[in-house]
């Protein structure tokens, strides 16, 4: 499931309803360029499961220090700059939002459209 979603100047996001589950979130720098979104329910459950699979992913996702963001009034997320900068996020233009199994990743626009579609 994707949404296409405007990221204000301010650099804030609109989580959707879809994909909402509590008022606080952790984001972390994800592969290719993407800042993957964890509710904290979702984020012990990954943090906890290890195998030989997901042992590089998460020397990766951990050289990076997980950022717990709560959400505002208007159910958005600030993204800091160093993650902006990482993925590509320009506020002011439109970014997507694609649910992967328990867990978001932010997309600048046309990094996701330059890439193939993977299934969940």
């Amino acid at each position: 499931m994707e949404y296409v979603h405007s990221f204000d100047e301010r650099g804030r996001l609109v989580i959707p309803v879809a994909f909402r589950r509590g008022k606080e979130v952790i984001l972390i720098k994800g592969p290719d360029r993407c800042i993957r979104v964890y509710f904290p329910r979702e984020w012990e459950g990954f943090h906890f499961f290890t195998n030989h699979k997901t042992r590089r992913l998460k020397r990766f996702i951990f050289s990076s220090e997980p950022l717990k963001k709560k959400l505002d009034n208007g159910r958005r997320i600030s993204i800091p700059d160093d993650l902006r900068k990482y993925a590509s996020l320009t506020p002011g233009k439109k970014v997507i939002i694609v649910k992967v199994n328990n867990y978001l990743e932010i997309w600048n626009e046309e990094s996701r459209r330059d890439r193939p579609r993977e299934r969940a």
